[in-house]
Order: C-alpha cells, then structure tokens, then sequence
C-alpha cells in the first residue's frame, strides 16, 4: 500500500526471461466514497486499471468454501486480510423441513433439529432435500444443500 492506493503486483515474464511486475489497483481510500465498491467505480471512470475482484462473499459459508489453507480477500471498505484455516469442525447432514421465499430475492430455510433459521442466495433444487450445517462453539453454519441424507464428515474453518 502507498499513500492510500493498495496495489496488487502481477508477475509477468518477458520474451528475454526477464520478470516485470505491473501493478493493478485493488483501492485508493484518497477518492471520496463510502465503499470500496464506489471507489472502484470512479476509478474505472477516470481509466485505471483494476485487478479483478474474482468472488463476492455474503455469507461467512462462501469464505470457508473459496479459502484454500489460506486465503486473501478484501472487505467492502477496502481493507485487505488474509484468512487462514486453523480449525476442523463436523458438517452434518439434516433434513431441510421448510423453504419460505423472500421477495427481495432469496429463501429462509428451515432445518430439521435446529432452533433457528438461515437465509440462502439461492434455492435448493427440487432433489435437494438436505442441508450440510457446520457446528461451531458459536452454533451451526449453512454450508450447501445436497440430495441425500450423507455420514457426518468434518471440515478446516
């Protein structure tokens, strides 16, 4: 980072062997804008060029699924971490007992054995009539939804 601007260094080797790095901006906290997003957006207005921001994360499930031992992400004011799993938990396998649509797009989902309910981007497909939940010491993690009833497993968050 230099004076507010967070950088993302692209390695690129020349036709002579030569390794050049060309930086993409991933953020500059100088141009005025209540997110990360807006920035990007003026940004993108005046020309410069971004490095790609590859996934939105919603949902804390997302960031377990995407990070691979460990992982850099960028949250919605800019600033840059890394997470590392460092935790295994069991994923169980549970009936989903009701599917309630949200019109602003969506569905809560109800689960078979648990006191509360989760929300999901995306309904499950009519086959799908299981949830995969992680238990944590904080209480369960939607994870995906799956066709048939699988054997506890476990998972690094």
């Amino acid at each position: 980072m230099e004076e507010g601007v967070t950088f993302y260094l692209n390695k690129t080797e020349k036709e002579d062997g030569t390794l050049v790095y060309l930086p993409s901006i991933i953020d500059d906290s100088n141009i005025e804008g209540s997110s990360l997003a807006r920035r990007r957006l003026k940004l993108l207005e005046s020309g410069e060029k971004l490095f790609k921001l590859r996934y939105a994360i919603f949902f804390i499930s997302d960031m377990l699924k995407f990070t691979k031992g460990a992982t850099w992400f960028v949250d919605s004011s800019g600033k840059v971490f890394e997470y590392v799993k460092r935790k295994r938990v069991p994923l169980l396998f549970k009936k989903i007992k009701q599917i309630i649509p949200i019109k602003s797009g969506g569905v809560i989902i109800e689960i078979q054995d648990i006191p509360y309910r989760f929300k999901s981007l995306f309904k499950p497909l009519l086959e799908q009539k299981y949830a995969g939940v992680l238990y944590t010491d904080s209480g369960y993690i939607l994870y995906g939804f799956y066709d048939k009833l699988y054997n506890k497993t476990t998972r690094m968050i």
